[in-house]
């Protein structure tokens, strides 16, 4: 829906509709580790509640960059491990090609662009009238340069327009109908 409004150009709709999903992710506690030996979620679930967290985290974070407003998660806050760090073996069947080539690449451009949103919020609060404001700003350059070195290239490459691989539809579908609750 965040995604719909932002391409018909409602952006304070948006804002918005992005701003009350993301408390209720907050006040859910989808941004918290679950306790080990605590959880009964399966390691599927995990990977989908990471999944919706980490989704719902992009788009605040890209939001406040937009409108210059403060992020609703700070990323000093988050705790769950990103998408792709749970086993994801239950999501995957065995007989396609992602069983054997490793990571999924829709996974790969997820990590990448979670790192770099991760500095929005420093950037954000950068103060420039500090008296060390040059020196972070220069290390936070430094930092993105590493970032867009390391980021997967190969899939954004236009002769490869091949689509990206399925976000596990199948393993998907039960967090899509949860994050739709949500939101409604």
């Amino acid at each position: 829906m965040a995604i719909y409004l932002e391409t018909v150009a409602l952006p304070y709709p948006l804002r918005w509709t992005l701003e009350y999903v993301a408390k209720v992710c907050k006040d859910l506690g989808l941004h918290r580790k679950l306790p080990d030996g605590k959880s009964k979620l399966g390691s599927a679930e995990l990977e989908h509640r990471s999944r919706m967290f980490w989704s719902v985290f992009l788009l605040d974070q890209k939001l406040a960059l937009q409108f210059g407003t403060t992020p609703i998660y700070r990323s000093e806050e988050v705790e769950i491990d990103e998408p792709g760090k749970n086993d994801m073996t239950d999501l995957i069947s065995e007989g396609s090609a992602l069983a054997i080539s490793g990571t999924p690449q829709s996974i790969m451009l997820m990590q990448s662009l979670i790192a770099i949103s991760r500095f929005i919020g420093p950037i954000s609060r950068l103060n420039p009238q500090s008296n060390n404001a040059e020196c972070q700003m220069n290390h936070i350059e430094q930092q993105l340069d590493d970032l867009e070195n390391d980021f997967p290239q190969h899939i954004l490459a236009w002769k490869n327009s091949d689509p990206l691989d399925p976000v596990l539809l199948d393993g998907m579908a039960p967090s899509c109908y949860w994050l739709w609750v949500l939101i409604f």
